[in-house]
């Protein structure tokens, strides 16, 4: 399975979906679940009609609201109960902390090396380019559940990167290195298997079952700049997605 998401919203029109987001998941909006009109709610907001349409689209599309023909636009409240999609991007630390555990980062490291087969073919480099490669390991009270590694090509990262930054979320810490701003990612969503290492990093038996996440991100250029492989542990975490249907019997 291959899910896209959007790691970075900057427009006016993102921020005026993030704050209606907000309000739907707070249930402002009962007890009919109605929304105001684009001009009401633009006035609120002191933003322009376009503005709200345009965020409205996003809203409809990810399924937080729906539209009745005549009669307006509705929060969709069961969607807005999904915690955990796998179309949003998430910081760890942040993630555990929601799901009522203590994060820690125990083990973090970084190393260089040479890209291989797999790596120079999602970051659409040659083989043998040189790669920096983050290594982090995520606890949730003491116990492994998410163990991640962060690929990137060592021309777009400072190679001396300092041990202290390291365990800072990735986009905070590359931020901090002129690195280019991450617009998207691509998901692959891969059921496997621990091997000896990550067996030995999770504390579980060699061939428990994990879910991988492997995503490649893109800047506003559409160039590939960062691979992501992050490793759940099973059990810990369920992502869930909202489908919209466009088809009619």
């Amino acid at each position: 399975m291959v899910v896209g998401r959007r790691l970075v919203k900057e427009t006016l029109s993102d921020k005026v979906r993030d704050h209606l987001k907000e309000m739907i998941e707070r249930k402002e909006f009962e007890p009919s679940g109605q929304l105001p009109s684009e001009e009401v709610l633009g006035e609120m907001m002191g933003v322009s009609r376009i503005t709200i349409r345009d965020a409205l689209a996003n809203l409809e599309m990810d399924g937080y609201v729906y539209r009745r023909q005549g009669k307006g636009t509705f929060a969709n409240y069961r969607v807005a109960k999904v915690k955990h999609r796998i179309s949003s991007a998430k910081e760890f630390f942040a993630l555990i902390s929601e799901k009522g555990f203590v994060p820690s980062v125990p083990y973090c490291h970084y190393y260089l090396g040479e890209a291989g087969p797999l790596v120079s073919s999602k970051l659409g480099c040659e083989p043998k380019t040189e790669i920096v490669t983050i290594e982090k390991l995520f606890l949730a009270d003491q116990l492994p559940v998410i163990f991640c590694l962060n690929m990137i090509p060592a021309h777009l990262v400072d190679k001396q990167l300092f041990q202290e930054d390291l365990t800072r979320p990735i986009f905070k810490l590359l931020r901090n290195y002129s690195f280019p701003k991450i617009q998207y990612d691509i998901v692959d969503i891969i059921p496997t298997v621990a091997d000896e290492k990550l067996a030995r990093l999770m504390s579980c038996e060699q061939g428990s079952p994990l879910l991988l996440l492997e995503a490649t991100a893109y800047d506003d250029q559409e160039n590939p700049i960062i691979l992501f492989q992050e490793y759940y542990r099973e059990g810990f975490i369920r992502f869930s997605e909202v489908r919209t249907t466009h088809y009619h019997r």
